[in-house]
């Protein structure tokens, strides 16, 4: 898919609905007729139709797959990014309307969206060993910390989720047991 063409198409529809009689919107599906871009003045929409809008989508989940944050990022909020950065770039700055420059509009909108990407702390539980110390270690972005409590909050989690198992099936916890917890921040950048 060739975003430069795509962008033109959806320019192409805004047009060709802006031009259209009363009459001739009158006729047009709910669809079409819900399907709406910003408008540069900020102060309202206007209307793209269906396929233009489908066309945007289709563009913004190219750019996501192609990017780093593939699986990270809302394609949803990158199409949001896109129309909004078109509409600016092209008629509100009035900058050519060339392929590097829709390239630049497409880039800029997955770079938005990858900003807002919030890390996510996963805590995973273990029994690495049973002595006392350290109390804590990490390796590289991965931290390994004792906790006492762990195996309370994991069985309590775990009870949640699964069903109930009886008495006799559950495994032996010892109490001298030290749980540790492995924590690591996913923070959604390219690695």
């Amino acid at each position: 898919m060739n975003y430069f063409e795509s962008i033109k198409f959806v320019f192409e529809e805004v047009g060709r609905f802006s031009s259209m009689t009363f009459d001739e919107i009158r006729v047009q599906t709910p669809e079409d007729l819900l399907a709406t871009l910003p408008s540069p003045d900020a102060r309202g929409t206007r209307i793209c139709g269906q396929k233009a809008l489908n066309t945007l989508r289709s563009v913004s989940e190219l750019a996501v797959q192609r990017s780093d944050y593939k699986g990270r990022i809302d394609v949803t909020q990158v199409k949001k990014y896109l129309a909004d950065g078109i509409i600016d770039r092209f008629l509100v700055q009035k900058q050519d309307f060339t392929s590097r420059n829709v390239d630049r509009a497409v880039a800029a909108a997955v770079k938005q969206a990858a900003n807002e990407i919030k890390p996510i702390t996963h805590f995973i539980p273990c029994l690495i060993f049973e002595d006392k110390e350290p109390k804590e270690f990490a390796i590289g972005d991965v931290k390994f910390e004792q906790r006492p409590f762990a195996s309370d909050i994991c069985s309590r989690l775990l009870s949640a989720i699964r069903k109930p198992t009886p008495k006799s099936m559950e495994p032996p916890m010892k109490s001298s047991n030290r749980p540790w917890l492995i924590s690591t921040d996913s923070t959604g950048s390219p690695r």
